[in-house]
């Protein structure tokens, strides 16, 4: 069973995304020399974002404005993501949960935004004929082909699947990876808290009878 879920209120739950997507486009146009006629960072709609830009003079220049949000979106989804996972369930510390949750939410929804759209994928066909360089196409080979995928088969699981994968999972390989690192469980032993609770009671029960003792020796 696919759930459906309406283009407009998937561009509302994950609108940052979208506007780094679009910043993204417009940041390698500016790098390029590429003249923008019109930019439209987020909007209730279809498209719901767009930047109008002038020709694009080389394959390798289009490529990259194309693929943009792949740099922008993947690396801001895994530097909000990467510390809240490891913060929440490796550390186990957790002293303000909500800020660390806003910044999975805020992670997920830049990852969902970060393959490149139909629109982008049409942009590469058009202009000027050329190869794109072989390192470029090494180097974004699996983001192209997730993003046939992903335009293909138009379902929005897809997409936060790919933020999942850059934003829960790459972290735990990245962890897990390292030799001296143990996971630390996140529970807290009840029983070594009652324990030290115990103690401190006896202590001050302890100090109470000693100062007693003294005023009444005093007396």
């Amino acid at each position: 069973m696919i759930i459906y879920i309406p283009a407009p209120l998937m561009a509302i739950l994950t609108f940052p995304g979208i506007i780094i997507h679009e910043m993204a486009h417009r940041f390698f146009c500016d790098i390029f020399g590429v003249p923008v006629y019109k930019v439209c960072y987020f909007q209730i709609g279809n498209p719901a974002g767009f930047v109008l830009h002038g020709e694009i003079s080389s394959p390798n220049k289009r490529f990259l404005i194309s693929f943009g949000p792949v740099v922008f979106n993947i690396i801001l989804g895994v530097l909000l993501c990467f510390p809240a996972i490891v913060t929440m369930f490796y550390v186990g510390l957790v002293p303000e949960i909500s800020v660390y949750f806003l910044m999975l939410l805020l992670g997920l929804s830049i990852g969902m935004h970060g393959i490149p759209s139909k629109v982008d994928m049409e942009c590469l066909k058009s202009g000027k004929k050329g190869k794109v360089s072989f390192l470029l196409r090494i180097i974004f080979f699996p983001f192209y082909f997730f993003a046939i995928i992903s335009n293909f088969v138009k379902n929005a699981f897809l997409d936060l699947f790919f933020a999942a994968l850059i934003g829960f999972i790459l972290p735990a390989i990245v962890i897990n990876s390292l030799p001296s690192y143990k996971p630390q469980s996140s529970t807290i032993d009840r029983s070594t808290i009652l324990t030290k609770m115990e103690k401190r009671i006896e202590a001050q029960k302890e100090l109470d009878q000693y100062y007693g003792n003294i005023k009444s020796c005093s007396s």
